[in-house]
Order: structure tokens, then sequence, then C-alpha cells
């Protein structure tokens, strides 16, 4: 209620627009998340904070695209940033694009690992998504090649991935990992799917 009077006196009052599109997104009630925030990009286009806040807001509502397109908008504003970054590649995943949220999260590596105010718990959060990110690249890799691995395979590239990151692999990690890699993988491998059939298409003449 405070923020919306301050709304009423100050229309394009940043922090307030950004909190209650933050307030919208925690209850998640997207729409309304998405009008404000959009709001908020207009009057200032340049803050990666406006630009990360709209693509959770976008990525809730299933408006993958959009999410993507915000989440890099804000990536660009703000390189260095883990918890952009990480969000980033989270939209990046929702959205089948596996290969490209490994990208962004190893470009962050020199910036997380041993860096100055990072914490342990910090590191360990990145380390673990990026695990994620791997295994799930492979998974993909493998499925777009028309292979078919089983149970075995997934859970081979999951263990591998957190031996690389010197990271826990006991069952449970990697079945919690499984879980949340399966449904990402699924879209990718759609994704994988659609643009090789459009390949194929043939190309209109003029």
């Amino acid at each position: 209620k405070a923020l919306k009077r301050c709304l009423k006196l100050a229309p394009n009052h940043i922090e307030a627009l950004t909190r209650i599109g933050w307030a919208y997104i925690e209850s998640r009630n997207y729409s309304p998340a998405i009008a404000v925030l959009q709001r908020a990009s207009k009057v200032e286009p340049d803050s990666p904070t406006i630009w990360n806040a709209l693509a959770a807001a976008l990525n809730g509502s299933g408006s993958l695209d959009q999410a993507v397109e915000a989440a890099r908008k804000a990536h660009v504003l703000a390189p260095k940033s883990l918890l952009i970054g990480q969000n980033y590649a989270l939209v990046l995943l929702d959205a089948g694009q596996v290969s490209l949220a490994r990208t962004t999260l190893e470009s962050l590596h020199p910036h997380i690992i041993d860096a100055e105010g990072v914490s342990a718990k910090q590191q360990n959060t990145y380390k673990g998504l990026l695990a994620r990110v791997i295994a799930a690249d492979v998974i993909v890799r493998r499925l777009c090649a028309s292979k078919k691995p089983g149970l075995q395979a997934h859970q081979r590239a999951i263990r591998d991935a957190l031996s690389r990151l010197e990271l826990k692999r006991d069952r449970k990690t990697i079945n919690r990992l499984a879980a949340s890699i399966m449904p990402q993988a699924k879209t990718a491998l759609a994704r994988c799917k659609k643009t090789a059939l459009d390949k194929t298409k043939p190309r209109a003449t003029p």
C-alpha cells in the first residue's frame, strides 16, 4: 500500500515500481508484474535490475522467448553479476537453450571462483548450477544426435559434471539433478528437432 501511494505521488519512481513488480512475482501474479516492470524499463532502460526482474516475470508467465531477451539485456548490462548471470542461465535452461546457458555460466567463472567478496556458499551454488547445465548439455547433445541414453548414461553425465567441479557425487544429489534436468532436456530436444525440421523444408523461391 505504501509503495502504491508512493507511485501516486511519483508515477515513475523506479524503486517502487521494481519492488511492486517483485511482490507480484512472489505471489505468482505475473501479468501485473510484467505491466509494472515494462513501465519501469521504459523509464530506466539501462537498469540491469529491472530487466532481470522483468525476465523473471515473463519466465513465470511462460513467455520464454521474451524472458530470454529480457534476461539477455540484464546480462549485457551487468556481465559480471553472479545473480543476473545465474538467472539468465536459468531462463535459457527453461527455454531449452542449454548450450548458451552453459556458455553464460562458464563466462562467469573467473569472476566467481576465488574472487574477493564471493562467499563459499555463493561459489557452491554457482558450481551446482553449472554442474546441472553441463550435464544437461551432454544429455541434450546425445539426444539430438539420435542416441537414446538410458538412465545410467544420464547419471554418468551428472557424475562427470559433479566430479569436474569437485562437488559431492552421492546418490541423492545425482537423483535430484536428474529430476531437475529432464524437463529442460525435453524442451531442448523439441527445439533441436524443430531446427532440424526447418533445415529440411524447401526454401520458397521468389
